[in-house]
C-alpha cells in the first residue's frame, strides 16, 4: 500500500502509539500474541525508523515489523531458530531474538529493506463464515466472486471443503463447525466457477514472506509446517481461482479486474465480493474508504452481496471482536442486510445470528 506522508518524528511516535494500543488490547483479553507484542514495544526505541520503506503504512506497521524480524531469520538461514520461539512467553527471550536482528549487519539490512512491507497472512479458518453466507445466499447455483486483499489467495479455492481447517489446534472450534454444518447446511455444494483474488503483492510468489507473517504463537506453528502443501494445492486451482497482483486503490485496477471477469464476452460483474481485514490497510480517512466502497459497488451485479470483515480497525471498536457484515446491492446502492457472525481473536466464530439464516438450533 502506498505510505501516508509523515515526518520521521511523526512516524516514530504514531508507530509507538500503534504498538502500545495493541499491547493494551491484547493484555485485556490475555491473548497469546501479547508476549511478542510487548517485546516489540520494548524494542521500539532501538529501531531506526528512518530506514523504513518509504511506502510504509502506519496502520499495518506492527505486523510488518514482526514479519520483518522473522523474515530476516529466514533469509539468513536461521528460520528454524525463530520457529523454536513459537509459543515462547518470556518477553526477555523474545527481546533477545529481536536484538539479534537489529545488531547483526546482514540481518538488520534485510529487516529494514522490508520494514513497512504490506503484510500477507495465511489463516484457513477465516473462510468458515464466508462459506455459510454464500451457501445461504446462493445454494448450489453457479456463482462468481472476487476476494479483495486476498493475500496468498487460499480462501476461495478451499471455500467448499474442510481441507486444512484442522491445521488450527482449537479442537472445540472443530465441534462448533460441525454444529454449524448441521444447522446451516453443507457448504460442499457451493459452485464457484470463478474466484479472483486481488492483492497488492502475490503472496504465492514469496512463501517466505507468508511464513514471516505468521505471528510466533504455538497455534500457528502447524500452518507454517504445512504452508508448502497448502500453496501447492491452491495453485493447482488457478484456472478457476486466478490471482491478480494490483493495488486496489490504483485508478486502473477496475480495468484489470474486468479483463479477467469479463473474459470471453462474459459480464464483468460478479455475484459476490469479499474483503477481510484489508480496508484499514488502505488508509482510514473517509475519502479512501468511500473509494473502496465505490469499487465494490462497481464490481457487483445488481442484488450481488459484499461480505466485509475488519471494520473495527478504523471504527474504534474492539479489534479482537469482529462483526462479519453483509451488504447487498439494491437499486445501485450497497445496503447493510445483516451481521450473521461475530468473530473473536479475528478468526473464530463466537456468535451466530440464526435469524439471518432463517434458522434455529431446533431446526
Amino acid at each position: 500500500m502506498t505510505g501516508e506522508r509523515r515526518t520521521l518524528s511523526q512516524f516514530r511516535e504514531e508507530s509507538k502509539t500503534n504498538f502500545q494500543r495493541s499491547v493494551t488490547t491484547l493484555a485485556a483479553i490475555g491473548a497469546a500474541e501479547l508476549p511478542f507484542s510487548q517485546a516489540l514495544l520494548n524494542r521500539h526505541g532501538k529501531i531506526d525508523w528512518n530506514r523504513r520503506r518509504q511506502d510504509a503504512n502506519i496502520s499495518g506497521i506492527r505486523g510488518s515489523t514482526a514479519a520483518s524480524i522473522h523474515y530476516a531469520y529466514i533469509q539468513t538461514g536461521r528460520g528454524k531458530n525463530f520457529i523454536q520461539l513459537f509459543g515462547e512467553e518470556r518477553v526477555e527471550v523474545l527481546e533477545e531474538a529481536i536484538d539479534r536482528v537489529l545488531d547483526d549487519p546482514e540481518m538488520s539490512k534485510i529487516f529494514y529493506e522490508n520494514l513497512g512491507r504490506p503484510l500477507t497472512t495465511v489463516s484457513p479458518i477465516r473462510r468458515v463464515p464466508l462459506q455459510y453466507i454464500l451457501l445461504s445466499e446462493f445454494g448450489n447455483v453457479a456463482i462468481r466472486g472476487i476476494d479483495l486483499g486476498a493475500g496468498a489467495h487460499i480462501g476461495l479455492p478451499f471455500l467448499d471443503s474442510d481441507k486444512y481447517l484442522d491445521l488450527d489446534p482449537n479442537t472445540e472450534y472443530k465441534k462448533k463447525r460441525e454444529e454449524l454444518t448441521n444447522v446451516l447446511g453443507n457448504p460442499s455444494v457451493l459452485n464457484i466457477t470463478l474466484g479472483l483474488g486481488v492483492d497488492i503483492q502475490d503472496g504465492r510468489n514469496d512463501p517466505d514472506w507468508l511464513r514471516a507473517g505468521t505471528w510466533p504463537i504455538a497455534a500457528y506453528k502447524p500452518i507454517i509446517e504445512n504452508l508448502d502443501n497448502l500453496l501447492s494445492d491452491a495453485t493447482h486451482t488457478s484456472e478457476r481461482f486466478p490471482s491478480l497482483s494490483a493495488d486496489i486503490r490504483d485508478a486502473h485496477v477496475m480495468d484489470k479486474i474486468y479483463d479477467i471477469t469479463g473474459k470471453n464476452g462474459q459480464t464483468p460483474y460478479v455475484d459476490f465480493v469479499v474483503s477481510s481485514f484489508v480496508r484499514h490497510q488502505l488508509g482510514q480517512d473517509a475519502t479512501t474508504q468511500q473509494k473502496f466502497i465505490d469499487l465494490v459497488n462497481r464490481l457487483l451485479r445488481e442484488d450481488g452481496i459484499w461480505i466485509d470483515i475488519g471494520e473495527e480497525f478504523f471504527s474504534g471498536e474492539d479489534v479482537m471482536r469482529n462483526k462479519v457484515r453483509v451488504y447487498q446491492k439494491h437499486d445501485g446502492e450497497l445496503k447493510l442486510v445483516g451481521t450473521p457472525f461475530e468473530l473473536k481473536d479475528q478468526k473464530y466464530i463466537d456468535y451466530v445470528d440464526l435469524e439471518y439464516f432463517g434458522k434455529s438450533l431446533g431446526n
